[in-house]
């Protein structure tokens, strides 16, 4: 998995990172971290993009969409993941990590990139988890219409139509019934 670059104490002092940081709001951190000057000098002008982010973190471009636009996480592991990955200062955090004592934080003691104690699930395992779900989603939209006349009838399916076939020449579900792959 790729990492971040490694920044200066400097670029958290960023006034609209303060600002995020002061909302506990991990999203608006992220998203100010992404667009920060440093990175967009480097990368454009979006600065990093979600998705490269994202493998940083182990998560998906749509997961860090839904965490920047969405309510405020309040998960302390994945909180704690994300401020270890990105090396936070601890003085900015909100919550305090496991190693940390509960007396004042240190000034510029940036977190040290070590291995979480529960690793987040990697990309590949969510990919593959995702495409098993569009895939069973795709065989349940196109049996729609065979499930409603089977719930409006009290009856079950047969077994013939209970699961998706694969083709031994296609990874793409078939229909039992007609032999046609599922989309």
């Amino acid at each position: 998995m790729p990492q971040p670059p490694q920044v200066t104490t400097e670029f958290w002092d960023a006034e609209l990172l303060q600002e995020a940081f002061a909302a506990r709001h991990i999203g608006r951190v992220l998203r100010r971290y992404r667009t920060h000057p440093h990175h967009t000098a480097e990368s454009g002008r979006r600065g990093v993009p979600q998705s490269l982010l994202g493998q940083w973190l182990g998560l998906t471009q749509a997961q860090i969409s839904r965490i920047e636009t969405g309510p405020a996480v309040t998960d302390l592991v994945g909180l704690i993941h994300y401020a270890r990955v990105l090396g936070m200062p601890r003085k900015l955090l909100w919550f305090t990590l496991p190693d940390q004592s509960c007396g004042p934080p240190a000034d510029l003691e940036l977190i040290a990139m070590a291995p979480d104690p529960v690793p987040p699930r990697r990309a590949a395992e969510v990919t593959q988890s995702q495409e098993q779900w569009r895939m069973t989603r795709r065989y349940l939209n196109s049996h729609r219409a065979q499930l409603a006349r089977a719930a409006a009838d009290g009856s079950r399916l047969p077994p013939s139509t209970a699961t998706p076939k694969r083709c031994a020449t296609s990874t793409r579900p078939r229909c039992s019934r007609t032999g046609r792959a599922i989309d």
